[in-house]
C-alpha cells in the first residue's frame, strides 16, 4: 500500500499529533507500507524530512496555517507519489482544498478526526465555523471511513453523529521510551523546580483551551508547589501573568526542549497537569508520554472528551472539574502530604500505558482499516464497471430503434 498523509506540520515539529504522525509513518514503513506526508511549513521546531512534502505557510488565521499553494502542491504530490489512499488529519483548513482537487477525487479518503471545530470555546472560531461547516460536511461525505480517537469523543460529537455508520474508534498511541534519559539530562531536570516543593509539570502550547490561567491560579493558592511549564511560546505568553501574580520564584517557563530533556522532566515530575477547559483537548497525547514514564496525570474531567477516558481517576492520575483552580490546588496539596499515594498512581500510570495503549495494536488496526477501505473501494469499482458493461450490452443501437419504430 501507498499512503499519503495530509497533516498540519512536519512529524519532527513540537506537538502530540505531529509526534504520533511520525511514529505511525515509521511503523507503517516497517510493515511494508510506503508512506509520505504533505504538511505545512512553520511547525516549531522542525528538521527536514525526506518523507514529507512541505507547503510554505504565510501566517495563520484562527490558529490555521495559511497556504494558498496547498491545492497545486497536493495535485503534484498525488501525481508523483501515486497513493492508494489519502489519510487526512483534521481539523486542518488546508484539507478543504482537496474538495477541488481532481487528482484527490480519484483516490479513496480516510478522515482522521482529532477534534471537533463545532462548539469551540473560542468565540471567533464559533463564528468562523458557520462558513466552514458546509465544507467540513463535504469532507465527511466524501471520506470512505472516519477514525475517532476515543469512544467518548465519538459519542459526544454532534458533527459526527450523521456519519456513525462509517466511523471507527482507534485510540492514539506512542512507542514506549526506548531508553532512560542520560544522567546529565536527569540532573538538569531535577534542578528546574524549586527544592522542597511538589513538582508539577505542564507540557504544551499556550493555546486558549489549555487552562494555563487556572493552573497559575491553583499554584498561587498552594505555596507548597513548584511548576515548570514547557512548550513553544509559553515563556512569551506567561511571563506577564507570572510576574503579576508574583510567582516568579515558583513558576519556571521553558521553551522547546530536546526529547531527552523532555523525557527527563517527565520522569522527575510528581505529576503532569492538563487543566484544559474544553473538548478541543480531545485526547491529550502528552498524557500517554507521562504515563509511559510512570508519572501520574492530573487532568480536567471534560464531558465528551477522550482525556477523561485516557486518565483513570484514582488509577493513573486524578480528574478535577474544568476551570476550577481550587480543586486543582486541593489535589496539589496532597503531593507532599501523601507521597505513597502518588507513588501508587505512578505505578498505575505505567501499567495503564502498557495494558491499554499498545502502540503496535493501534498501528495494526489502522493498517487493517486501510485494507478494508481499499477492498471495499475495489468491489465498488468492479461493480460500477460491470454495470456499465451491462448497460452497454442492453442499450439498443440506432438501427434497432429505427426498425422498432418501423
Amino acid at each position: 500500500m501507498r499512503i499519503l498523509h495530509i497533516g498540519k506540520h512536519l512529524p519532527s515539529s513540537a506537538g502530540g499529533i505531529e509526534g504520533y504522525l511520525g511514529q505511525l509513518m515509521a511503523a507503517s514503513d516497517s510493515r511494508g507500507v510506503i508512506t509520505h506526508a504533505l504538511v505545512h511549513g512553520g511547525g516549531h521546531p522542525a528538521r527536514p524530512d525526506p518523507r514529507c512534502t512541505v507547503v510554505p505557510s504565510h501566517g495563520r488565521l484562527l490558529f490555521a496555517p495559511l497556504s494558498p499553494a496547498f491545492l497545486a502542491t497536493a495535485d503534484r504530490a498525488i501525481a508523483d507519489f501515486e497513493p492508494d489512499l489519502l489519510h487526512i488529519h483534521v481539523p486542518n483548513l488546508s484539507a478543504l482544498w482537496l474538495l477541488a482537487s481532481k487528482a484527490a477525487s480519484r483516490v479513496p479518503w480516510l478522515l482522521h478526526w482529532h477534534a471537533d471545530v463545532a462548539g469551540a470555546s473560542h468565540r471567533l472560531l464559533r463564528v468562523a465555523y458557520r462558513g466552514y461547516a458546509w465544507f467540513e460536511s463535504r469532507l465527511l461525505a466524501r471520506s470512505a471511513a472516519i477514525v475517532a480517537t476515543s469512544a467518548n469523543y465519538l459519542g459526544a460529537s454532534t458533527t459526527l453523529k450523521p456519519w456513525l455508520h462509517k466511523a471507527h474508534v482507534i485510540p492514539l498511541g506512542l512507542h514506549p521510551p526506548e531508553r532512560a534519559p542520560d544522567p546529565e539530562s536527569i540532573a538538569w531536570a531535577c534542578s528546574q523546580w524549586r527544592p522542597g516543593r511538589g513538582r508539577v509539570l505542564f507540557v504544551g502550547r499556550p493555546s486558549y483551551y489549555k487552562g494555563l490561567s487556572d493552573l497559575l491560579a491553583a499554584v498561587a493558592r498552594q505555596p507548597d508547589v513548584s511548576l515548570v511549564v514547557v512548550g513553544p511560546g509559553t515563556a512569551a505568553a506567561l511571563a506577564e501573568p507570572v510576574r503579576r501574580q508574583m510567582l516568579h520564584d515558583r513558576v519556571f517557563l521553558l521553551d522547546y526542549q530536546s526529547p531527552d530533556r523532555l523525557s527527563a522532566l517527565m520522569g522527575a515530575a510528581d505529576c503532569l497537569c492538563l487543566p484544559s477547559t474544553g473538548r478541543e483537548e480531545a485526547f491529550g497525547l502528552v498524557a500517554l508520554e507521562a504515563m509511559a514514564r510512570g508519572t501520574p496525570v492530573v487532568a480536567s474531567d471534560i464531558p465528551g472528551s477522550g482525556l477523561s477516558w485516557v486518565v483513570e481517576h484514582g488509577v493513573s492520575g486524578m480528574l478535577v472539574p474544568p476551570s476550577n483552580p481550587a480543586a486543582l490546588a486541593s489535589v496539589f496539596a496532597t503531593l507532599r502530604r501523601e507521597p505513597a499515594r502518588w507513588q501508587q498512581l505512578g505505578c498505575g500510570a505505567r501499567e495503564a500505558f502498557r495494558q491499554r495503549f499498545p502502540f503496535d495494536e493501534s498501528v495494526d488496526r489502522m493498517l487493517g482499516l486501510y485494507r478494508g477501505v481499499l477492498a471495499t473501494e475495489s468491489r465498488l469499482a468492479s461493480h460500477s464497471t460491470a454495470c456499465q458493461l451491462r448497460d452497454q450490452r442492453i442499450r439498443p443501437t440506432a438501427s434497432s430503434r429505427d426498425q422498432s419504430t418501423r
